[in-house]
């Protein structure tokens, strides 16, 4: 007599308050000690057994049953075997003609012998749990979608709130998910770029389980391509309107709909508007867009295009007077002109800066050893709070509520300890991508759209049209650059090896632009990266030869 045992728990909402496999397992081999059975093998499954010809390893086990080699068969329950008619008449089928000796659960026996309308009953109740379990579960979800709200889960930037089984702006990610959609619609930043950036500040996804994971490029073109996003919901292959609150506006959404076509559909554009997305109205915050107008000249039968650039006045009581797009050129030259640097000058900046961090980095590492041993020291009494719990000595409330203090301390003490140990390698990532702008600059004019777009970003967040007048917000460091009086009077610019500086006053711009890039660091949130995050793609400026 050949024994075996089949145990499974699949994912699906019936098997949720079964037993696992591995406690299943245990306890039929406890079973079969106390029987004084051997088992022969063990059947796992991880399918549902709602539907028949689905799962693989009862297919294994009834065969061998058929083929005489398993006689006796161990089951948490017979609804483990089965949950459809189909699979249920062939278990009954080998045991009423004898293929099967003994059929044991934890409460009961099956034999050959006995009547076979208990194994039917238990089986068409197994089947009916599930036919109901289905209609309830669809009810409820077509009244949660008729009433505004999504039946599944949340997408990146809301989060389902379990006690009003409703849906929420995520505290964490919606500002993120919301800068995405800002970068895609100003038109500078492609989906893969604005992958990076977004995972350099520290958007992740979600889990099954609510816990944190790293993006996925997939996950970014989902995002915006998803009309949830606009208030709206899919369900049932229909369009709903949602309750919840929209992130980005209609026509933003057919926005990014055209910008993804054209790149998914590498469609030629007639028109490519170089400022496009890039600027905001001073006066009520809207994007500028570009608009294209011919006239034609009846005297000479002479066509010209003229490119104006104005608010969309998408809140209201915002003029649509334009500027031309000659005006809007002029000033990114005049901007770029103001910063551009030598390459060799660039080349000395960067060395500089790397010789001022290994200073700063000695005081740094004392700063460090300081941290780890406040670390140790948390550690050693959060294992002693736990060492108390386990004797007896506090109570559970008083263990969560010191646990909760000492875990909050430890995990600021690692984050500050991470902030500090990348903070020289932060700073020096700031200047690099400010120098190597900066010595680009020469070659702006002469550059692809494309290029001069990722330049004029550069130069600093939000750039702003008022009244007819373009105000460029340049950056902090670029600022120092173009108010630095040698570079623009063309005194002699110190040279890599300099033993001693021809001039103090090159090193204090190089400490002036080190002191910036900490500010800017200081007043940004630190996010400590997930382990095993990709490395983010850095910013490549045009004709970047030199290295770090």
């Amino acid at each position: 007599m050949k024994t075996a045992i089949y145990a499974r728990k699949s994912t699906e909402s019936e098997d949720r308050q079964v037993q696992s496999i591995e406690d299943q397992i245990n306890a039929l081999k406890a079973l079969a000690r106390r029987e004084g059975l051997h088992i022969d093998h063990v059947y796992i499954e991880s399918k549902s057994a709602k539907d028949p010809y689905t799962r693989p390893e009862f297919k294994r086990l009834t065969d061998e049953i058929a083929a005489g080699n398993i006689t006796t068969l161990l089951v948490w329950s017979m609804n483990r075997l089965s949950r459809n008619l189909v699979d249920g008449g062939l278990v009954a089928h080998l045991l009423q003609t004898g293929r099967l000796e003994c059929i044991r659960s934890i409460d009961r026996t099956y034999l050959p012998e006995d009547n076979a309308l208990i194994m039917s009953i238990e089986n068409g109740m197994a089947t009916s749990f599930i036919q109901d379990l289905r209609k309830n579960v669809k009810r409820g979800m077509d009244g949660k979608a008729a009433r505004g709200w999504s039946p599944g889960r949340a997408p990146i930037g809301y989060t389902n709130n379990p006690l009003t089984q409703e849906i929420d702006p995520d505290p964490i990610r919606f500002q993120l998910v919301r800068k995405g959609w800002d970068l895609l619609l100003s038109g500078g930043r492609t989906p893969s770029q604005i992958f990076y950036l977004l995972e350099e500040m520290g958007l992740t996804s979600k889990a099954k389980k609510a816990t944190s994971r790293p993006l996925t490029k997939s996950l970014i073109y989902l995002l915006f391509s998803n009309p949830f996003y606009t208030g709206m919901f899919t369900y049932g292959g229909q369009l709903f309107p949602g309750k919840h609150l929209p992130m980005v506006s209609t026509e933003e959404f057919e926005k990014a709909q055209e910008i993804l076509g054209r790149k998914m559909a590498q469609r030629k554009r007639d028109h490519v508007f170089v400022f496009g997305g890039m600027l905001r109205c001073g006066n009520c915050g809207c994007q500028i867009v570009a608009s294209q107008k011919t006239k034609n000249y009846k005297g000479t039968g002479r066509t010209v295009s003229y490119t104006y650039y104005h608010c969309t006045n998408g809140k209201g009581g915002c003029s649509k007077h334009g500027i031309p797009e000659q005006e809007v050129t002029d000033s990114f030259r005049e901007a770029f002109d103001s910063i551009k640097i030598p390459p060799a000058f660039a080349g000395w900046a960067l060395e500089e800066s790397v010789t001022l961090a290994e200073h700063e980095g000695l005081a740094v590492a004392a700063s460090g050893v300081s941290i780890t041993n406040d670390i140790s020291k948390k550690e050693r009494e959060l294992d002693r709070i736990h060492r108390m719990r386990i004797n007896e000595e506090i109570s559970a409330p008083e263990y969560r509520e010191l646990k909760e203090a000492v875990g909050a301390e430890l995990e600021r003490l690692q984050s500050s300890k991470f902030e500090t140990s990348t903070r020289e390698e932060r700073i020096l990532r700031l200047i690099k991508e400010k120098l190597l702008l900066a010595a680009a600059a020469e070659g702006y004019p002469t550059q692809e759209i494309a290029k001069q777009r990722g330049m004029g970003l550069g130069l600093g967040h939000t750039h702003y049209l008022t009244l007819g007048k373009l105000r460029i917000s340049m950056h902090p460091i670029l600022q120092k650059i173009a108010g630095f009086g040698p570079l623009r009077d063309g005194s002699e610019t110190p040279k890599s090896g300099d033993l001693l500086p021809r001039n103090a006053i090159w090193y204090d711009l190089i400490r002036d632009i080190r002191t910036l890039a900490e500010r800017e660091l200081l007043e940004q949130p630190f996010r400590k990266p997930l382990p095993n995050r990709r490395k983010a793609a850095p910013i490549l400026w045009p004709d970047e030869r030199i290295e770090l």
